[in-house]
């Protein structure tokens, strides 16, 4: 029994939930006055995430945006520590997002963060909004309490379903921009007005070179370019018959 406990590991490294903030999606913008980065975590509360379907907590928002400012993205997420009581958990993470604004400038630099430090995952969706990254984390979704959740599922059902947009993760990412013959592309994603309700919608597929934004593709294209690439899974086609009578085609 002696020799045994040589053998056995304890929990050194143990994380204990009640001192994390488990973040499940995070936006970048740089802010042009300052030339700053501004980053929003998106962290959940685990108090407000109930089993029971249509039950909600205490009736307040199931996640809270956390929004820094600084030089870099390793110092303004560690000075987030300001505002949070607990420690930012990277490991659940779910999407990077970048303003249109930034990606135009180059995104490399920010994604180093993401690469070397232990705790982010590479298998995160990266996202290009038409406008800011913040404000995609602000759309609330009518059936996930988390928006970074409903993007997650969006960017997976519509990819798969219509095959439209080339679903990219930050690995994938990665092995574009050190490529000397590829140019990356990352799906675009959109505020849209459903009613009076603001809705989070994927709208084409950004191109870029090197690492800057330079150009775009609608979905008639992205398929186009699934096509190419030969990673078309499935999708609609609409053709005419003989009778000039529409005919969709899976």
């Amino acid at each position: 029994c002696i020799l045994l406990i040589v053998t056995l590991t304890g929990c050194w490294s143990r994380h204990e939930l009640d001192t994390l903030a488990v973040v499940l999606g995070v936006g970048i913008d740089k802010l042009m006055e300052s030339g700053k980065v501004q980053i929003t975590a998106q962290v959940v509360k685990p108090g407000e995430i109930k089993t029971q379907s249509g039950e909600g907590g205490s009736g307040t928002e199931a996640f809270w945006n956390i929004i820094g400012t600084g030089d870099t993205v390793f110092s303004t997420l560690r000075n987030m520590t300001n505002k949070s009581s607990r420690k930012l958990f990277f490991p659940h993470n779910q999407l990077l997002i970048f303003g249109k604004s930034t990606a135009e400038e180059g995104i490399q630099k920010y994604i180093d963060f993401f690469i070397r430090d232990p705790e982010p995952r590479m298998n995160v969706w990266v996202l290009i909004s038409q406008g800011t990254a913040k404000e995609i984390l602000d759309v609330k979704s009518e059936l996930e309490k988390v928006p970074a959740n409903n993007i997650s599922n969006l960017i997976e059902g519509h990819a798969a379903a219509t095959s439209q947009i080339r679903a990219v993760k930050l690995k994938d990412l990665v092995i574009g921009l050190m490529s000397k013959t590829t140019a990356s592309t990352i799906p675009f994603i959109k505020i849209v007005k459903d009613g009076d309700k603001k809705v989070a919608m994927i709208s084409g597929t950004a191109v870029f070179k090197g690492d800057k934004l330079v150009g775009s593709m609608d979905k008639i294209e992205g398929r186009g370019l699934l096509w190419v690439l030969g990673n078309v899974k499935s999708g609609i086609i609409d053709v005419e018959d003989s009778n000039n009578d529409k005919v969709s085609l899976e």
